[in-house]
């Protein structure tokens, strides 16, 4: 009888003990093993751009997919599709991606969308965003404390 409610009382403290951590590291794991879209609609003087991307993040390896129509007031609308792969880390409560390929769509933004972040056109270029989890199916995406859309939850890797 003493044995049995002593070996309880370990397996209760080891339980105890293992639930945080086990916890702590299924929130870094979903940190890390995700994919999301989003839609944008960016618009300028007589042009606007609809999109929608794909992020994928895999323990340190990204891929960036977006499918979207440029409509030009006069001119017929063109389609795009820009896909490359980026490595990636955290620092303190950002993310720091890197694009380790050029977009194929460096002469289309620099043109119409001049302040296009380099991350999205050229290889080894860098953006800092902040990613946060606002609720079980989606992430907002923040530069500098501006939000920049809502990435709804496709899966965990």
């Amino acid at each position: 009888m003493k044995a049995s409610k002593r070996v309880a009382c370990w397996v209760l403290i080891v339980l105890l003990i293992a639930l945080p951590l086990i916890f702590a590291w299924y929130q870094a794991y979903k940190r890390d093993h995700f994919s999301c879209d989003a839609t944008a609609t960016i618009v300028g003087k007589n042009i606007s751009y609809e999109m929608i991307t794909h992020f994928v993040f895999n323990e340190g390896a990204g891929t960036y997919t977006a499918s979207g129509q440029l409509h030009e007031e006069g001119k017929p609308e063109m389609n795009t599709n820009n896909h490359f792969t980026f490595k990636y880390w955290h620092e303190e409560e950002k993310i720091i991606m890197i694009s380790k390929e050029n977009s194929g769509m460096e002469n289309i933004f620099s043109h119409y969308f001049p302040y296009t972040p380099d991350f999205f056109l050229y290889r080894e270029r860098g953006i800092s965003l902040e990613i946060k989890r606002e609720n079980a199916s989606s992430y907002l995406f923040s530069y500098d404390g501006t939000p920049l859309f809502y990435c709804t939850l496709t899966k965990t890797n």
